[in-house]
C-alpha cells in the first residue's frame, strides 16, 4: 500500500476503555467460536540480540491491543486496535488517540490488518463473523467508515491487507481458508487459492496465509503462520496472481504474522509465537533481528513514515500476557533502528530453502496465536460451541 501524504483525520474522543481480562477473553472466544490456545512463555525469557535496541514509542492500556500498523507522510503512525475495533493515530508528538470506529461500537469481532493510500484513505479488515460487518472497510480521509466489500462469513478469517498493485482494490489474506481475496467497491473475489498458503492441519491452531506486503517489483509476499513460511507471488500485467513460490520455510518463522518488504527484497517478519523479529534475505536466509526483551507477542512490522526503511515499527500485541491474569500485559508500539540491528544479527540464524514437502509442525511449536489467529479453520461463523480458558 502506498504511503499517505495527507492527514485529514479528525480525532475522536480519546477513549481508553477498561474491562476485566476474563470478561474480555470470553468476548473474544464468543466472537471467534473457539477456545484460545495456552499462553506462551514470558517474553523476557529470551535474551535480546545485542545492539538491536527497541524504543517504546507509545504504550496502551488493555484491552486496547494493537495488531497492525500503517503510516502517513506527516510522521503519524496508525495502529488497529483488535478490540475495541478502532484505528488509533500515534503522532510524532502528543498523545495517541482513536480516529475511527470500525463497525458498531458494541459489535462483534476483531479489527486486524490496515493499510493507507496516498489520499489518506485507510482500508481495514474486520473479522466479525457477522454478515453486515465481516470483510474490508474503507475509511476516507474526510469521511466515515463504510463497508467496502463483504467476505463470506462461513469458514473465513480476513486478516492482512495490502494494495493490489492496480490501484483500485486491496488484497486480503484469509488465514482460515489459506487464500487471498481481492476487494473492490464491486465486492470480494478470490485472487489466489494455492496449497502454499494452506494452514498446517497438524497445528493446534491451523492458520495459514497471514501477513501480506508488496515487493519492489510489484510482487506480493505472504507469510504462512503455521508452516513458518514466506511465499512470493508474481503479479500479471492485468493484476491477476501469477505463480507462487516458497522463499523459505523454517521453524524459525513458525508464528509468522505481519511482514514488511524492503526495496532490496529483504523481508522483515513479526514472529509472534517466538517473541522475535526475523529478517529473510532474498536467498531465503533467516536472521534474528531482535528477540525477547521488550517484545511481547509482536504481531506486525512496518517501515517508518515517508518510506524510511532504516526504521522499523513493531506492535506488541501482548495477548498471552493479557490473558494470564497473574502477568502484566504490555501492549505498545515500538521502534527499531535497522541500521544498528543490521550489524548485529547477520548470519545469526539460518533456515532451509523452501523446496519439497513442508515439515509437520508439532503441537508444542504452536502453543499460542494472536487474537487474529485464534480461530481454527471453518469455525468463525458457524455458531460452534465456545470453550474458554
Amino acid at each position: 500500500m502506498t504511503r499517505d501524504t495527507t492527514d485529514a483525520d479528525t480525532d475522536r474522543t480519546d477513549r481508553r476503555p477498561t474491562a476485566s481480562r476474563r470478561r474480555f477473553m470470553t468476548g473474544v472466544a464468543a466472537a471467534t467460536g473457539v477456545a484460545l490456545a495456552p499462553a506462551a512463555a514470558d517474553a523476557g525469557a529470551l535474551d535480546p540480540v545485542q545492539g538491536a535496541t527497541l524504543e517504546t514509542v507509545a504504550e496502551f492500556e488493555p484491552p486496547n491491543l494493537p495488531e497492525n500498523i500503517a503510516t502517513d507522510g506527516r510522521g503519524n503512525v496508525y495502529v488497529s486496535m483488535a478490540p475495541p475495533r478502532e484505528i488509533w493515530r500515534v503522532p510524532p508528538e502528543g498523545d495517541p488517540s482513536s480516529v475511527a470506529q470500525i463497525g458498531p461500537e458494541d459489535g462483534e469481532g476483531s479489527l486486524l490488518g490496515i493499510a493507507r493510500t496516498d489520499d489518506g484513505t485507510t482500508y481495514a479488515a474486520l473479522n466479525s463473523g457477522v454478515e453486515d460487518t465481516h470483510g474490508v472497510w474503507r475509511v476516507p480521509a474526510d469521511g466515515s467508515p463504510e463497508l467496502l466489500a463483504s467476505i463470506p462469513t462461513e469458514g473465513t478469517f480476513p486478516n492482512g491487507v495490502t494494495d493490489d498493485a492496480t490501484g483500485d482494490g486491496v488484497l486480503v489474506t484469509d488465514s482460515a481458508r489459506g487464500l487471498v481475496w481481492r476487494a473492490t467497491g464491486d465486492g470480494a473475489s478470490v485472487w489466489l487459492d494455492d496449497p502454499l498458503l494452506d494452514p498446517n492441519p497438524y497445528a493446534s491452531n491451523p492458520l495459514g496465509a497471514n501477513g501480506i506486503g508488496l515487493g519492489p517489483a510489484g510482487d506480493v509476499y505472504v507469510a504462512n503462520l503455521s508452516f513458518g513460511g514466506l511465499v512470493r507471488v508474481s503479479v500479471n500485467d492485468d493484476g491477476s496472481a501469477g505463480s507462487p513460490e516458497v522463499v523459505v520455510r523454517s521453524d524459525q518463522l513458525i508464528g509468522a504474522d505481519g511482514v514488511a518488504v524492503a526495496d532490496d527484497r529483504t523481508v522483515y517478519v513479526a514472529v509472534n509465537a517466538q517473541d522475535k523479529i526475523a529478517r529473510v534475505a532474498p536467498d531465503g536466509t533467516v536472521a534474528t533481528v531482535a528477540s525477547g526483551g521488550e517484545l511481547a507477542f509482536p504481531s506486525d512490522v512496518h517501515f517508518g513514515p515517508g518510506g524510511d526503511q532504516s526504521t522499523l515499527y513493531v506492535t506488541n500485541f501482548s495477548l498471552p500476557s493479557f490473558r494470564a491474569e497473574d502477568r502484566q500485559a504490555n501492549p505498545s508500539l515500538l521502534r527499531l533502528d535497522l541500521g544498528q540491528a543490521a550489524t548485529t544479527a547477520e548470519g545469526e540464524t539460518t533456515a532451509t530453502e523452501g523446496e519439497g514437502e513442508p515439515t509437520t509442525t508439532t503441537e508444542a511449536e504452536l502453543t499460542t496465536t494472536t487474537e487474529s489467529e485464534a480461530t481454527a479453520a471453518g469455525e468463525t461463523a458457524t455458531g460452534a460451541e465456545t470453550t474458554t480458558t
